[in-house]
């Protein structure tokens, strides 16, 4: 089933979402790891082993009035980002030919999107995946926050 928007709401069930704002500094997919600058809002290019990156994850487009998902903002657009709280899912954008099973721990991929991550300590973990995927494409996958 196609996605139909990136913030799920608290294990709980409630759905009040942490938003940042800010300035698109270029076009922001929806799904895709984001970062602040002085700027504004930016894709995400931390690289895994980049510790203490925000877990921001770009909201889709003009959220909350029928936005498709896949609208990505132009730079210039005032973005939205949902700062991932513990408990929360999301669906986030995941790099080609990664495996994913349920639990498995993700990192960033230094491009937005996030990979599967190295457990050793050596990269940031930002979220484990709910669900069990082989990405031929960059998919969105529902993560909550590790």
């Amino acid at each position: 089933m196609a996605k139909q928007k990136i913030y799920l709401g608290q294990a709980d069930g409630s759905a009040t979402p942490t938003l940042v704002e800010g300035l698109a500094v270029d076009a922001i997919v929806p799904g895709s790891l984001v970062e602040r600058g002085a700027s504004g809002l930016s894709t995400c290019n931390n690289a895994a082993t980049v510790f203490n990156t925000e877990c921001l994850v770009a909201q889709e487009l003009g959220s909350g009035r029928g936005a498709e998902i896949t609208t990505a903002y132009t730079i210039g657009d005032t973005a939205q980002a949902v700062k991932v709280k513990s408990g929360e899912f999301v669906n986030v954008r995941v790099a080609t030919g990664q495996t994913i099973v349920v639990g498995t721990a993700l990192s960033s991929n230094g491009d937005g999107t996030l990979k599967v991550a190295a457990t050793d300590g050596t990269q940031q973990i930002l979220f484990y995946a709910e669900e069990a995927v082989t990405t031929s494409g960059v998919t969105l996958v529902t993560v909550s926050k590790a």
